[in-house]
């Protein structure tokens, strides 16, 4: 089922190298650093918790959806490891921001990207977006949903964006999105089960 529906979203060669990208990981980093990708809950079952799909999945859902990615910043909320940033490195944004408080992390992804990407080291409670009027805000469940409101809020009330749109990846029972709609409309909203789903949402 899984493997259909990804044919269906991304086409043959987009799963091809969606599967060359989780291969590299694997051998790289092993099998159970897929145990710990983005956010893990108490309440789902150990298998619901492995992250799947990946992060290459939602970014081939992006390209689809997006046309003029030039004119975009791109912010990755909590980059950890930086699997998102490694998925659209290649995208030509205008910009592609890195918000991850961790230095261990941080090094790692400097490391890898240097000078492609423009890093924020410190807590996303402190950050705010400039230069840009078009920008896509992408949170994988880095911390708790309320802090992640407050967040989008910050921005809009320091900003006057022409585009803004978030991506949301959620794999909890319960979420906040009735919240957004006060302000955001659904573009596109998928689930692959029960329990993830991508949404992607666009200021009104």
């Amino acid at each position: 089922m899984i493997l259909l529906k990804s044919i269906r979203g991304w086409g043959i060669r987009g799963m091809f190298l969606m599967l060359i990208h989780e291969l590299i990981y694997l051998i790289k980093n092993g099998s159970d650093t897929f145990k710990n990708i983005g956010y893990r809950s108490n309440n789902l079952k150990i298998s619901e918790n492995y992250n799947m799909p990946t992060p290459a999945i939602y970014i081939n859902i992006l390209k689809k959806f997006f046309k003029n990615f030039n004119d975009y910043t791109f912010v990755d909320v909590g980059s950890g490891k930086g699997r998102v940033l490694k998925a659209v490195i290649d995208i030509k944004f205008k910009n592609i921001i890195s918000i991850e408080k961790s230095e261990r992390l941080l090094s790692e992804q400097k490391e890898k990207f240097k000078n492609k990407i423009t890093y924020y080291e410190k807590v996303a409670d402190d950050f705010i977006v400039k230069d840009t009027e078009k920008v896509i805000f992408y949170f994988f469940e880095s911390f708790k949903e309320s802090n992640f409101i407050k967040f989008i809020e910050k921005q809009t009330a320091n900003n006057s964006f022409e585009s803004l749109f978030i991506v949301l990846i959620y794999s909890q029972k319960q979420n906040m999105l009735s919240y957004y709609l006060k302000n955001f409309k659904i573009q596109y909203l998928y689930k692959f089960s029960s329990k993830r789903q991508i949404v992607i949402l666009e200021q009104i």
